[in-house]
């Protein structure tokens, strides 16, 4: 399913000035790829993390001694959503590792004498409640919806400073990324590697996703927009299905996909987070796009190419 995606007004270039940007979750998939990137544009980055260390923060010394000195505030902590059964506890850590964090930045930013100019806090697309048929932009406004739903809705909402604070808020609703250092490909391409590769359930359910690269660059361009809404969905401007994304790999790796991975066996592996998987929701970047934002890799036989170029 193609967008449209005729170009905004601003254009795609980049040109922060030197700035010191602190960011949670840095040490992670997205985040490690983003803090080498705005390293190599020059600019001077700190961590906040668990751990005490050079150029780090704990989120001790955040919550006790404010925020150090910083132009700009980019989240992206959070237990990952994959990789363990959503039990009662890991819900709880779901929520926590999200909400409390982000209040946290938000509390020392509301303290600070001298405010950042952004926060940019990372949130999902699992905002939007799965629907094969309806197409998202950052203007739906959903009201209910199953536990990812209201996890999201959350997380955001901790995300707000007090009307009139000159900090700019800017919510980064984010698909599935792909990337060869980790995310949902690098799970993913051993299987297909040795032609084992093959849709899940159905194969119809939406899958919203985005090029790490693109990903990291609509990071540097709400950094350097003012005009950033309050809300952007970081998705490529294709629209496909896990049955397409299952073909597209097929064909860039020159392996069959022949398999079907029946949904009961994914519900009794993977209990409610299977919900991931088996159901989804086509989501646009309305606004990017609006703004002139330029995606290098706006379809996924673009990105798969790409990310898949060196591997036989």
């Amino acid at each position: 399913m193609r967008w449209n995606i005729s170009q905004g007004k601003f254009g795609n270039s980049v040109c922060i000035k030197a700035m010191t940007i602190l960011i949670a979750g840095g040490t992670g998939f997205i985040g490690h790829a983003l803090c080498r990137e705005l390293s190599l544009k020059g600019h001077e980055v700190a961590l906040v993390s668990r751990r005490p260390g050079a150029g780090t923060f704990t989120w001790k010394e955040i919550e006790n001694e404010g925020l150090p000195n910083c132009d700009a505030v980019i989240h992206l902590a959070g237990a990952p959503l994959t990789g363990a059964k959503w039990t009662k506890g890991y819900r709880e850590l779901l929520l926590s590792s999200r909400v409390n964090t982000t209040l946290t930045l938000v509390k020392a930013i509301e303290r600070s004498s001298a405010p950042p100019k952004v926060l940019l806090n990372a949130s999902a697309v699992g905002y939007y409640p799965p629907d094969p048929d309806r197409i998202y932009t950052e203007n739906d406004l959903i009201m209910n919806g199953n536990f990812l739903n209201q996890l999201v809705r959350d997380w955001e909402s901790a995300a707000t400073l007090p009307l009139h604070h000159p900090t700019r808020v800017s919510r980064v609703r984010i698909g599935a990324v792909l990337g060869r250092e980790g995310g949902a490909l690098a799970r993913l391409l051993p299987i297909f590697k040795l032609g084992l590769g093959g849709r899940l359930g159905t194969g119809f359910q939406p899958f919203p996703w985005i090029h790490l690269q693109d990903l990291v660059n609509a990071f540097l361009f709400a950094l350097d927009h003012d005009e950033t809404p309050e809300v952007i969905n970081a998705v490529a401007p294709e629209c496909i299905t896990n049955r397409q994304f299952t073909r597209a790999m097929g064909k860039v790796l020159g392996r069959p996909t022949p398999f079907v991975v029946p949904a009961l066996l994914l519900r009794w592996w993977l209990g409610d987070q299977s919900d991931l998987i088996l159901h989804g929701q086509f989501v646009v970047p309305q606004k990017l796009v609006e703004m002139g934002f330029r995606f290098t890799y706006p379809t996924i036989e673009i990105a798969l190419a790409n990310l898949l170029e060196d591997i036989s």
